[in-house]
């Protein structure tokens, strides 16, 4: 998958005008950030109850990509 990503990424940087690409993987889905680390993301933050499921606030985590 960090293959796919990487690729897919790559893509979209040459396709269009694009500077930063980010990705908002909840803080408790490991297997989704080690995909974007493992892709070139490079960890970002935490952002603390940012988004509302179901009732409840989760906290999310910010990866991103800046174009070479």
């Amino acid at each position: 998958m960090p293959h796919v990503l990487r690729i897919f990424t790559q893509n979209l940087f040459e396709s269009f005008d694009l500077h930063r690409i980010w990705a908002r993987p909840f803080e408790h889905n490991k297997a989704s950030q080690r995909v974007l680390l493992k892709a070139g993301f490079y960890y970002e933050g935490l952002l603390r109850e940012s988004i509302l499921k179901e009732g409840v606030f989760l906290n999310s985590t910010v990866y991103a990509l800046i174009k070479n």
